[in-house]
């Protein structure tokens, strides 16, 4: 096995060395675990039909995955399928696009981008999210569709109403509609986002964006109050909050500072989520800014406040972070686990519930080599090809037989299916 992908519900994947696929959790009503019905599943299994996998997106209600042949395969909600009825609850290829390099996966849309640097995208159209021009909002397409003007597409990222790609050039563009993400109204068609250049990557959540500049800094944009913050300003809940009038006008991106001025630099990523984001850098330091709501950005748990970026103590030599809403977890060069955030429900992998501002160790692990997380398990790969995970036990997605307990109390080794004979 290779790596783990979660996503945002209570659902996970394992890919393995020759890009097959075993995948458990759920909602799965719309098929999207790919594995031929509509239950939820509390233990992986293998998803048939499918194998080179090089890359695979989970999204709420459907599932893609591009293959070394830049073939693209779907399944799950028939919504953002191609020409077929009911639910597709096993992997099928979508016809009329090739050599696809990106993908990504919301509850309305798929966009995809090819070799070429085209986009293609289909799905719901209602806020414009498809790109397509002012004439398709409010439609709906099931084939995917070329969006019109862009020729040297990089990558792309999507929420439920919003889609933004990064090029060639190093610029972003947005469309579609989200009240944090885009100026007043739908955007139904491409606009450069302003203030941005050198841009390699960019993450995205409901709220915000942020893009990892070609330098290794870091340029968030999206809700006043998260781009602010980034730009090392400090809010408090309750009046001094950006007023919604000043979120309907998108803020320009600002750089991750500190408040006392010092810019952040050599950044390796980003991760943004709702009301919070999480950076790390070349020299292994972790970073959290936005609402302490859930004690993740350095402060006690249920701190009021928004805060910026602030480094998270107990960690160091960090090449790798996940998490969820709720807390996060840090890897280390020497293959220790670390998790900072709201743990009571399981979040750190011990039997001692509680919450951390700063790092805590993760207990009885082999050494790991890759960590992963969906909305409330945490996964851990270990050096020795071991899958173990940790979290809350109700929602499917940890893949583990807790015993009856609704929170793991240790780590739990993941019994992934041995290979078919």
């Amino acid at each position: 096995m290779t790596r783990v992908v979660g996503n945002d519900n209570d659902r996970a994947c394992a890919i393995f060395e020759n890009g097959m696929l075993q995948c458990w959790g759920g909602p799965n009503a719309s098929g999207q675990l790919g594995r031929g019905h509509t239950r939820d599943e509390t233990t992986p299994a293998w998803v048939q039909g499918i194998r080179d996998v090089k890359k695979l997106v989970l999204g709420r209600s459907a599932t893609c995955a591009i293959v070394g042949s830049g073939e693209l395969f779907c399944w799950g909600n028939d919504r953002l399928q191609q020409d077929w009825h009911g639910y597709v609850t096993s992997p099928a290829r979508v016809p009329g696009i090739s050599n696809v390099v990106d993908v990504a996966v919301s509850v309305w849309h798929v966009c995809a981008v090819d070799a070429a640097g085209s986009v293609f995208c289909w799905g719901n159209n209602q806020s414009g999210q498809l790109g397509l021009g002012a004439s398709a909002i409010g439609t709906e397409t099931k084939r995917p569709t070329q969006v019109p003007g862009i020729q040297d597409a990089v990558g792309v990222v999507v929420s439920d109403n919003t889609t933004l790609v990064w090029t060639r050039g190093g610029d972003v563009l947005r469309w579609g509609m989200a009240k944090d993400l885009t100026q007043p109204g739908a955007a139904p068609d491409p606009r450069k986002v302003e203030g941005l250049a050198g841009v390699k990557r960019v993450r995205m959540s409901h709220h915000q964006a942020c893009a990892l500049l070609a330098t290794s800094e870091v340029r968030c944009f999206g809700s006043d109050t998260l781009a602010s913050l980034a730009a090392g300003k400090e809010h408090d809940y309750g009046p001094k909050v950006a007023p919604v009038a000043a979120k309907l006008k998108l803020p320009p991106p600002r750089n991750l500072i500190f408040p006392d001025g010092r810019g952040i630099s050599g950044v390796v990523d980003v991760a943004p989520f709702n009301h919070d984001a999480t950076a790390w850098t070349e020299k292994g330091e972790v970073f959290s800014w936005g609402s302490a709501e859930r004690g993740t950005v350095g402060r006690p748990l249920r701190t009021r406040g928004y805060f910026p970026p602030t480094r998270i103590q107990g960690l160091s030599d960090i090449v790798e972070v996940a998490g969820s809403f709720k807390h996060r977890c840090a890897l280390d060069k020497q293959g220790n686990v670390y998790c900072f955030g709201d743990g009571n429900s399981g979040g750190f992998g011990s039997d001692v519930q509680r919450s951390s501002p700063s790092g805590v160790l993760v207990p009885g692990l082999p050494k790991i080599v890759h960590i992963a997380s969906s909305s409330y398990c945490t996964f851990a790969l270990g050096e020795d090809h071991s899958l173990w995970g940790w979290g809350s036990l109700p929602g499917n997605a940890c893949g583990i037989d807790g015993g009856g307990e609704r929170v793991t109390k240790a780590p739990i080794r993941v019994p992934l299916e041995p290979p078919s004979p």
